[in-house]
């Protein structure tokens, strides 16, 4: 047998007779909860200071085991997240043999794993566990953040030495998952730590939210591990934690629909894409009607050439509950499209340059979605944990009703399409209208599209909205004429593609 190290780091302290007298101890079994876990076809052997683990699934020549280590080396390098002193070797038991069959393996320092819970608590504390917690999120973000690249987030998979500094001690990643991982990271930590109260886990959603906006500058992502995080089973005792978690990362933000009139006849409006004359002409025909409540759902900005207008038009509106859509969302973040070949992404860049800071604020403190006892409002759909970026169409709609049925929510009002819809499950079968509104009273789940205020895509030029009543569930849709030409002008003034005009010519 011999025993090739690989690129070892300058501060090595390992030879390869201190690895050949651990490759002779005994190996250490895993096992879920024990000291020491990991996959099956992973060996370990420990000493009292060191870890080898050896990957035995991996069946490589020489030439291929020796290119794994050096690509793995490079990358823990760059991510600068395991420890420093990890080396990489090869066990190479024929010698002579050209290309033999090799094993992977590393060493490196045996240190402390948090999932041994009793164990770090009893070192560190209460307080010093939640700080390691933290460090945990920390080096998960920043990974991601920099790298784009995902951790296997799992307290086994995260160790401290003797002087508090945390290592990633798994050898696998992936490309980044946009944050998966981390509502089942923050459910599994709730489910495994009795010690956990509403105090210590209300630090730890405050902690997690300033390190999510501090990687990722964004505050829609705290909402998106949130929501992800309720759907999370915990056991009845520690539902409050999960709730005081949610509460933190949601800070402050209101997502229950909370009506400041008492009518039950709501307007819904969608995809108004700074377009003010389609919207003036909407909100004209609301007062004529006397409807003062509207729920909103999204893309007030976008396409067209009155941004701010329209956000005045609709914030000056007293009962008006709005949420926000991809293109207000992309206006809240500020990054520009590269290329901005696209439509889409020319009036992006034209909006974000064009919208002041103020109002940027107030795009961001939109939340993402509303909720009654019987009804969801999203922007794109009620699958879509982004809530504003997945579309309810033809090739999706089961799916959509599904996700209605699994949480018992009779009614989801959506826009993002642009295109007056019902979507209906009755008595077990899937169907769909553009005009027969009526059928939502004897559907058990539906998915309701109003159309695009200032933007349709049914072939039709106009203005498309709808009103409902809440307690009959008489639905209409309505459609009306506007000034196009005068909006044209707008745009023509503004030097907006020809195509946008185009389009609003055509209802395309």
């Amino acid at each position: 047998m011999i025993i090739e190290i690989i690129n070892a780091p300058e501060e090595s302290c390992y030879t390869t007779d201190i690895i050949e007298n651990m490759l002779q101890q005994q190996r250490v079994s895993t096992r879920y909860g024990e000291k020491f876990t990991g996959r099956p076809a992973t060996e370990l052997i420990c000493s009292d200071t060191n870890l080898i683990k050896i990957r035995t699934e991996y069946n490589f020549a020489e030439h291929e085991g020796r290119r794994f280590i050096e690509k793995a080396v490079k990358k823990e390098r760059e991510l600068k997240i395991h420890h420093p002193l990890k080396t990489w070797f090869l066990i190479i038991e024929e010698e002579g043999v050209m290309d033999a069959c090799v094993r992977i393996a590393n060493i490196s320092p045996l240190l402390q794993a948090l999932h041994q819970s009793d164990e770090v608590l009893a070192i560190k504390g209460k307080q010093g566990y939640l700080d390691l917690m933290m460090l945990i999120i920390d080096i998960y973000l920043r990974t991601a953040s920099e790298h784009d690249m995902a951790l296997d987030l799992s307290l086994s998979n995260f160790a401290v030495d003797n002087d508090n500094n945390l290592y990633y001690v798994d050898d696998e990643m992936c490309q980044w998952d946009k944050f998966s991982f981390l509502p089942h990271f923050l459910a599994n930590y709730i489910r495994t730590q009795d010690w956990l109260t509403v105090k210590f886990i209300t630090l730890l959603g405050e902690k997690t939210r300033a390190l999510l906006l501090k990687y990722f500058e964004d505050t829609h992502w705290p909402t998106v591990v949130a929501e992800e995080l309720r759907d999370l089973f915990v056991s009845g005792d520690k539902v409050a934690l999960r709730e005081a978690l949610i509460d933190a990362l949601y800070h402050g933000m209101v997502f229950n629909y909370q009506p400041r009139h008492t009518a039950k006849i709501i307007a819904l409006l969608a995809d108004t894409h700074a377009n003010s004359e389609a919207l003036e002409t909407c909100l004209n025909y609301l007062e004529k009607r006397g409807i003062v409540d509207a729920i909103v759902l999204g893309d007030i900005v976008g396409y067209g050439p009155h941004p701010q207008e329209c956000i005045d038009l609709l914030r000056n509106q007293k009962y008006f509950s709005i949420i926000r859509g991809n293109h207000d969302h992309a206006v809240v973040t500020g990054k520009k499209v590269s290329g901005a070949n696209s439509l889409a992404g020319w009036t992006l860049n034209w909006t974000q340059d064009n919208v002041s800071d103020e109002y940027r604020q107030w795009l961001d403190e939109l939340p993402s979605y509303l909720k009654q006892d019987n009804w969801l409002a999203v922007h794109g759909s009620p699958r879509d944990k982004t809530f504003f970026n997945g579309y309810v169409y033809q090739m999706t709609y089961k799916e959509n009703l599904d996700e209605l049925q699994k949480r018992d929510i009779p009614l989801c009002f959506h826009g993002h399409t642009h295109i007056q819809k019902i979507y209906y499950r009755h008595k077990g079968n899937d169907l769909m209208t553009d005009d027969e509104t009526n059928v939502i009273k004897s559907s058990q789940y539906a998915l309701i599209c109003p159309g695009s205020v200032g933007q349709p895509r049914n072939g039709k030029a106009g203005v498309e909205f709808a009103i409902i009543n809440t307690e009959t569930l008489e639905l209409e849709f309505q459609r009306l004429a506007y000034n196009i030409d005068k909006m044209i002008a707008a745009m023509n003034a503004r030097h907006f593609p020809a195509a946008l005009a185009d389009r609003l010519l055509q209802g395309r």
